[in-house]
């Protein structure tokens, strides 16, 4: 389970970095911008509800976001129990708990749905998008 959790943080930016590059086709890029700034700041919020705080940083491009979020869950991955019980509460102040490796695999997941969301986006807009399917990644030269 490590190893794929680790594996799909690499899936992760690559798929982002290729969503950076289409952004800037839409006409009006402002909700496709909207979505992606969720996908990171998503990655951002469950780190903290991990018990990893991370400062907040002014004019920093989203790769250098993207790269330093992944690292950051990549090495909370390699150093923690994927068993781990994290206690956090929701957006509306409700107490949870879940196991790390689930909020792990939540993170990519969640990537992966709000990327399909700026696919549709694409659509609507008439512009060419990335292919960012998981199987596509695996094909990619490791």
């Amino acid at each position: 389970m490590r190893e794929f959790l680790l594996r799909g943080f690499d899936y992760d930016v690559w798929a982002n970095r290729k969503w950076i590059e289409a952004i800037g086709r839409f006409p009006d890029g402002t909700e496709a911008l909207n979505v992606f700034e969720h996908i990171i700041w998503a990655q951002k919020l469950w780190l903290s509800r991990c018990g990893i705080m991370i400062q907040q940083v002014e004019n920093v491009a989203f790769m250098d976001l993207i790269q330093s979020y992944s690292s950051t869950w990549k090495g909370l991955l390699e150093e923690s129990d994927l068993n781990a019980e994290i206690e956090y509460q929701n957006s509306v102040g409700d107490d949870y708990v879940s196991l790390l490796g689930d909020i792990a695999a939540h993170v990519v997941n969640h990537g992966t749905y709000h990327r399909g969301h700026l696919r549709s986006l694409a659509e609507k807009a008439g512009i060419e998008f990335p292919e960012t399917d998981l199987i596509a990644y695996t094909r990619q030269p490791q």
